[in-house]
């Protein structure tokens, strides 16, 4: 099963049915100007909310739809300090800090590197691996498919936060559980889910 955000609506790509969305059923070697309409429907009309595709063969449907984007990985954390979670403001979302990878670079190297760029915080232990989350978007008329490695992080930093004016990050701070939903009402379909999922095992 693989799910991607496309313009904030999830897409799923499945072998049997399990969500409510819109169902489009691959069942043979369809074209990839199908999967094309898909996208290009999600990205253009805000009453479309989503589709799960149900492919008999679900590698070669993912891999023809990957095909339209140029890949991206990121990684990122979910850094607790105490019962607060690091949170960023940027370009009017609330977001977690996260970055592109570096050649050369390890998924949590990244991670680890990113949330003390943007955040300006140190001390930070990687304690466990989240799902990664998967999106897209347009940039120079080009698709891009963004994949994020997240992780949960912990630190006891006391210091003076330093948001990283140059990624356009106007605002970091801690927040706890009660302050979580202003965040979650103004950030992207990924991170809420990623957020709300990890809320719940917390």
């Amino acid at each position: 099963m693989y799910k991607v955000f496309v313009n904030g609506k999830p897409l799923i790509f499945s072998t049997q049915r399990f969500s409510t969305l819109n169902l489009l059923e691959f069942k043979g070697e369809e074209s990839k100007k199908k999967l094309l309409t898909v996208i290009e429907r999600l990205e253009d009309d805000p009453l479309f909310n989503g589709v799960e595709i149900v492919a008999r063969h679900l590698e070669k449907v993912w891999a023809d739809f990957c095909s339209f984007y140029k890949l991206i990985e990121a990684a990122g954390g979910i850094v607790k300090n105490d019962d607060k979670i690091l949170v960023i403001y940027r370009l009017g979302k609330w977001d977690l800090p996260k970055g592109k990878m570096e050649t050369e670079e390890s998924q949590s190297e990244a991670a680890l590197r990113e949330v003390e760029e943007e955040c300006g915080v140190s001390g930070l232990k990687i304690v466990d691996k989240l799902p990664e989350v998967m999106h897209t978007y347009v940039l120079d008329n080009e698709r891009i498919l963004k994949i994020t490695y997240w992780f949960d992080m912990r630190t006891s930093y006391k210091g003076v936060l330093h948001p990283q004016i140059e990624e356009d990050i106007s605002e970091v701070k801690w927040v706890s559980k009660d302050e979580m939903q202003e965040v979650l009402g103004n950030t992207y379909s990924s991170i809420k889910e990623l957020l709300q999922l990890y809320l719940l095992q917390d």
